[in-house]
């Protein structure tokens, strides 16, 4: 599978030696210089991170429980807040101090920049967390960690943000939750709302317009969003195991970033942004999977987690949303491109059968002609075998699927096989069944399914009009189909998905 991402990072690397010494229990400090290409700064220098470990941390078993402070904190915010949280769940804290950086850490976006060129690059934050959270797993000797991610404030605002970001930018990063405390701000999966433009640009308000690239001579490079953000990106995000959480007494007003999110102040915003993402969920063939907790009469309370830490206030609510919320399996909507096809003589009948696409095919039938219709049928001039290949998905992200395809004048000369021979679910979860039209004459038909190293994991012999087959020990993934008939000529071909 290819898949294409517009790529941001022009200058960033990722490599980590083994580290021997563990942190100690207890708090501690660290940092860490991100590594990037030869040339390349980050302005902000080292990034800075406290580290709790608790007495009974596990280290085959414990998580990391990811703190991202508000505007005026630090990493040490995260320690103070979440200690006894770290030792009732036996999590690592991991509160890094996070960089004003361009445009600011709360809008998920850091640079680089070429000391030879002087040019600036976006950074996303993706990438940072990606390279502390490696760092982390080197430190403590893992090969994997599952991370709790949460942030208050500006620091929750950050955490809504990054679980969009991380759709285009992917970080590795095993979150399990990810929960935002009483973000100011959030981005608005639209072009438009309540009569407001909600621009990408520089606030992350939401899908309109262009998003900034890189920065040379002080003129900025840009892409419209929907070449970086596309419908699968979006559903992916509703799809993601994640919470808000708000107090219902918040009322401090933010009028001058994302103006007419559904009210000035932060309870208005925090209940528009889950009804528009509810229903935009739906309009975009998903539904809405985020968990939101309210907390009466509960205010913003400078640098910490509302008011107190009284039972029934925000850090236990926190703490039971992020470990004890019953996860649910996150789906791929990825594109995956797949195509069968039918063989009349040098006509060929190509049927798309790709999932997650969103109205983009492109036909490469490898005789140098091309097409971009969705179930085109192809006429070769002379016999021979040709590499066909379809290309689909969406504006910024696609799949590619390539078979040979042998053809003869003197082939299957039933224009209408296609329509005679049904191969359905694709995808499957169980069972596939084959279906034969009953004006379609031919029987004693041989199908056989192969892996994607071209090993037969199933062959049939199908007597029946309709035939049902069990493919229940077969694992999740990619698979193809042949059919032929008692002469051994090819009927049918193309790709099976098997999902859960």
């Amino acid at each position: 599978m290819k898949k294409f991402f517009v790529c941001m990072q022009l200058c960033i690397v990722v490599s980590f030696s083994g580290y021997t010494q563990t942190y100690s229990f207890g708090a501690s400090n660290d940092s860490l210089i991100i590594e990037l290409e030869d040339n390349c700064i980050l302005p902000g220098g080292a990034y800075h991170f406290s580290i709790y470990k608790p007495i009974n941390y596990d280290s085959l078993n414990s998580p990391i429980l990811w703190y991202i402070h508000g505007s005026g904190g630090s990493g040490a915010e995260g320690i103070s807040i979440l200690q006894e949280t770290s030792e009732r769940r036996n999590a690592l804290i991991v509160s890094p101090t996070m960089h004003t950086g361009m445009l600011g850490w709360a809008y998920v976006s850091d640079a680089s920049y070429d000391t030879i060129t002087e040019c600036a690059t976006i950074l996303w934050s993706t990438q940072i967390l990606k390279q502390i959270y490696r760092y982390i797993l080197a430190r403590e000797n893992r090969v994997s960690i599952p991370v709790y991610l949460t942030g208050f404030s500006q620091g929750g605002q950050f955490v809504s943000r990054y679980m969009l970001v991380r759709q285009f930018d992917p970080d590795s990063i095993p979150i399990v939750m990810s929960v935002s405390v009483d973000p100011a701000n959030y981005t608005l999966c639209t072009d438009t709302f309540n009569g407001s433009a909600m621009n990408w640009k520089f606030y992350r308000c939401g899908l309109a317009g262009e998003s900034p690239i890189y920065n040379c001579n002080s003129v900025w490079t840009y892409i419209p969003v929907n070449q970086l953000i596309c419908n699968s990106h979006v559903k992916q995000y509703y799809n993601e195991n994640y919470a808000v959480l708000i107090g219902t007494a918040d009322t401090i007003d933010f009028p001058g970033f994302c103006p007419n999110q559904g009210g000035d102040d932060r309870y208005e915003r925090a209940i528009a942004f889950y009804n528009f993402s509810d229903t935009n969920a739906v309009n975009r063939g998903t539904n809405l999977q985020w968990q939101y907790a309210e907390i009466p009469d509960i205010g913003h309370d400078g640098y910490a987690l509302y008011n107190t830490v009284a039972a029934g206030d925000s850090i236990p609510i926190a703490e039971r949303i992020l470990f004890e919320t019953p996860w649910h399996y996150v789906p791929d909507f990825s594109p995956v491109a797949a195509f069968s096809f039918v063989n009349a003589g040098l006509t060929v009948y190509f049927t798309d059968n790709s999932v997650n696409t969103d109205n983009y095919w492109y036909w490469d039938f490898g005789d140098s002609t091309y097409s971009t219709e969705q179930n085109p049928q192809h006429t070769f001039a002379n016999d021979g075998t040709y590499s066909v290949c379809l290309t689909a998905g969406d504006s910024c992200i696609t799949d590619t699927d390539c078979m040979d395809i042998s053809v003869t004048s003197s082939g299957i000369s039933t224009a209408n096989v296609l329509t005679n021979i049904k191969i359905y679910p694709n995808p499957f979860n169980n069972t596939v069944t084959i279906e034969i039209a009953n004006n379609y004459n031919m029987v004693d038909i041989d199908f056989s399914i192969y892996d994607q190293i071209g090993k037969i994991v199933k062959t049939y012999k199908l007597y029946e009009k309709k035939t049902i087959i069990d493919c229940n020990e077969l694992i999740n993934g990619i698979y193809y189909y042949e059919a032929r008939n008692n002469s051994n000529k090819m009927i049918v071909r193309g790709k099976l998905i098997k999902i859960d």
